[in-house]
C-alpha cells in the first residue's frame, strides 16, 4: 500500500479529507482568477461539487487510479494547494503529474517541492515507468516549473481540453523512471523549502 503521508521540511502531503472542504473552498476562491484560465474544473465549482471531488479522489485512490494529495504547511496545517499522480495506468505503468498552489503562496517554490516529491512517489511507491505532465501553451509559469523539474517535451496536443467553453492546446512533457532516479538528489533538494510561519 503506497504511503499516504509524505513529509519534507516545511510542507507535508496527505490525501484530502471531508474535513478539509472549508480550507479547499477558501484556497480555490482566493485563487480563482489564476486558476480559471487553465483549470477546467474551477468553472461553476460549489462546495457540493468539491465534496464530490474529494469522495471521487478517495474512490480512485482505493482503485489505484489516482493519488491526489493536499499540500499543507507544517507550522499551522494550512492548505496551500494540491498535487497528485492522476490517470494512472497499472497496465502501462504510467501516470500524469498535476498541481496547483493558492495564489497567496505563489513564488515560494511550493509547486516545485510538491511535484518533486510526487515524482519520487511515482517511482518508489507506485513503480511507474514514466510520468507525463501537460500545460496550456500560454502558461509560462507552469512551463518554467516543468522544465526546471527536468521533464522533456513530447509535443503539442491540439484541442486537448475545453476550458471556459473554448478548446485549448496543451504541451505534453514526460520523464522516465530512470531519469527520475538519476536526478533523485536534485529532486530531494527541490523538496526542501522554508516557508514563513504565518502569512
Amino acid at each position: 500500500m503506497p504511503s499516504m503521508l509524505i513529509r519534507s521540511a516545511d510542507i507535508y502531503l496527505r490525501p484530502l479529507r471531508v474535513t478539509d472542504l472549508d480550507q479547499a473552498m477558501e484556497a480555490i476562491g482566493e485563487s480563482e482568477e489564476d486558476l480559471r484560465p487553465v483549470m477546467y474544473w474551477v468553472e461553476g465549482l460549489t462546495p457540493e461539487r468539491e465534496l464530490a471531488h474529494i469522495h471521487e479522489f478517495q474512490i480512485k485512490r482505493r482503485l489505484g487510479m489516482e493519488y491526489a494529495f493536499g499540500v499543507f504547511r507544517t507550522a499551522d496545517r494550512k492548505l496551500l494547494g494540491t498535487v497528485g499522480v492522476h490517470n494512472v495506468s497499472r497496465m502501462h505503468r504510467r501516470g500524469e503529474l498535476g498541481y496547483w498552489v493558492r495564489s497567496s503562496f505563489h513564488g515560494q517554490g511550493i509547486a516545485r517541492a510538491a511535484s518533486a516529491l510526487m515524482l519520487l512517489f511515482a517511482v518508489d511507491e507506485l513503480g511507474l515507468l514514466s510520468v507525463f505532465v501537460r500545460t496550456a501553451t500560454f502558461n509560462r509559469i507552469s512551463l518554467r516549473l516543468i522544465k526546471g523539474l527536468g521533464f522533456r517535451r513530447v509535443g503539442i496536443m491540439r484541442r486537448d481540453l475545453i476550458v471556459q467553453g473554448e478548446p485549448q492546446d496543451t504541451i505534453y512533457f514526460d520523464m522516465l523512471a530512470e531519469q527520475i532516479e538519476q536526478q533523485r538528489d536534485q529532486l530531494l533538494k527541490m523538496a526542501q523549502i522554508k516557508l514563513p510561519a504565518y502569512l
